[in-house]
């Protein structure tokens, strides 16, 4: 224990040894300019690494210029909030990804719906339902084009009338129950 508290007693002279004989070598205007060399490492610091961040998270070059002039001329002491502030909030890259998500879930939205019958996920392109068998689209019998069964008129032509007498959801039913006993 004696060891080691010698050995703690020995560096700890090293170091005040070596402080004692900076300290009384320097000057005070030499510790003034390491202060300030300091500072104005720290402050080239923040410009660089503020164009970086306002170049990856905007192509407007006024927003740009205006964040490297707020950390130019405020310094990192007010300049950094100031930017921190103003700067989006996203990244090019981020923002990019965002709408491939909301493309992604759009065209998921669009490209499937659910069957009135049997509530199974189905494409809007299919003709029958592949679980229940229920017939998804008819003809309109006015205008003649291609509608969804569920669908309370014609949207193309404005047909009320569009479900025939075989579509009614008392024979969907039935003909759901009777796929389902097969």
């Amino acid at each position: 224990m004696d060891a080691l508290f010698s050995i703690l007693e020995m560096v700890r002279n090293f170091f005040m040894g070596t402080f004692s004989q900076i300290s009384s070598n320097m000057s005070l205007d030499i510790g003034i300019k390491i202060i300030l060399g300091y500072f104005f490492i720290i402050w080239g610091a923040f410009i660089i690494w503020v164009i970086k961040d306002i170049t990856n998270r905007t192509t407007n070059i006024f927003i740009q210029v205006l964040s490297i002039f707020i950390i130019l001329f405020f310094t990192p002491i007010f300049g950094l909030p100031i930017y921190l502030l103003i700067r989006p909030g996203t990244t090019i890259l981020e923002q990019y990804y965002e709408e491939e998500e909301v493309e992604e879930s759009i065209d998921d939205v669009e490209e499937f719906y659910h069957c009135p019958g049997c509530n199974h996920k189905v494409s809007r392109d299919f003709r029958f339902c592949p679980k229940c068998t229920l017939e998804l689209t008819i003809s309109c019998p006015s205008c003649k084009k291609k509608i969804h069964t569920d669908w309370a008129l014609c949207p193309y032509c404005g047909e009320k009338d569009i479900t025939p007498e075989e579509k009614t959801k008392e024979s969907i039913a039935k003909k759901i129950k009777k796929s389902k006993d097969a």
